[in-house]
C-alpha cells in the first residue's frame, strides 16, 4: 500500500509539472512565429494558433490541473509521509 501511494505521488508530481510546463509554453507562444509555421504547413500549427488566441480558457485549464493535482497530493502525501517517518520519530523519542 505504501509503495502504491509513493508511485501515485510520483505520478501526480509529474502531472503537476506537465501542467506547469504547458502553462509556460502557452504564455511563451508567439503569434508571429506560429503564423510562419502555418504558412510552412507545419503539423499542429493551426492548433497552436487556436491555443494562443484563446489564452484565458487554456490557462484556466492549466491552473485547474495544477490545483487538482496539488490537492490530491496533499490528501495522499500527508498520511504517506506520516507512515514513512513515524517509526523514525518514535525511535528518536520525539513527541507527536
Amino acid at each position: 500500500m505504501l509503495l502504491l501511494n509513493l508511485l501515485i505521488i510520483a505520478l501526480l508530481i509529474i502531472l503537476t509539472g506537465f501542467f506547469v510546463a504547458l502553462e509556460f509554453a502557452i504564455v511563451k507562444g508567439r503569434v508571429a512565429k506560429i503564423n510562419n509555421w502555418i504558412i510552412e504547413g507545419k503539423r499542429g500549427a493551426v492548433s497552436s494558433k487556436k491555443v494562443v488566441t484563446h489564452l484565458d480558457e487554456y490557462l484556466s485549464t492549466c491552473q485547474l490541473g495544477i490545483t487538482v493535482t496539488s490537492l490530491i497530493l496533499l490528501g495522499l502525501g500527508e498520511p504517506t509521509v506520516e507512515k514513512l517517518f513515524y517509526p523514525l520519530f518514535t525511535a528518536l523519542n520525539l513527541d507527536e
